[in-house]
């Protein structure tokens, strides 16, 4: 049973979030207000 293979290959959606926010300018700040919340 691999399990390191597995979790490569599976992304949580809250790990994918943060990416695409940090991507765009607009989300970066949306990012600064969602780290107070976290």
């Amino acid at each position: 049973m691999p399990t390191e293979g597995t979790e490569q290959t599976w992304f949580p959606p809250r790990a994918v979030e943060p990416v695409v926010e940090v991507v765009s300018p607009e989300s970066e700040l949306r990012d600064r207000q969602r780290e107070p919340q976290l």
